[in-house]
């Protein structure tokens, strides 16, 4: 386990709160090379790995509680007989999409798992 310091903390908190490893080398005060020799470190990895897991979980309860707004709003422009044609069009293909997405990876999940059972691996396919 290598040693926690100060500024693999705030390379770390560099990385997560710019658009590149150049910006957040230049943000935390090292070099790109020692940013890059950070990111080879296991512990360094896996602390930005976590954080970037909550930060993505963050974003993804957030959609959650905005899809039935999103759904509502949808479904009043399809439904609304006074709405253009091509807004209810858009409206009804919106769903159907998001509908046919969300069967795919119900599926792509059930064939996962049933790889998982039968001892599968399918990047051996590959």
């Amino acid at each position: 386990m290598s040693k926690w310091t100060q500024k693999k903390e705030t390379a770390l908190q560099a990385i997560i709160s710019t658009q590149s490893l150049r910006e957040a080398a230049k943000m935390s005060g090292i070099s790109e090379r020692q940013l890059y020799n950070y990111l080879l470190d296991d512990e360094f990895d896996a602390r930005l790995k976590h954080i970037r897991s909550e930060t993505t979980q963050g974003v993804v309860d957030r959609l959650r509680c905005l899809l039935h707004v999103a759904l509502d709003t949808t479904a009043q422009i399809m439904t609304k007989t006074t709405a253009r044609d091509t807004d209810r069009l858009a409206a009804s293909r919106t769903v159907m999409e998001h509908a046919l997405r969300l069967v795919q990876d119900d599926v792509l999940c059930r064939l996962d798992e049933l790889e998982r059972i039968a001892g599968i691996n399918a990047q051996d396919d590959y």
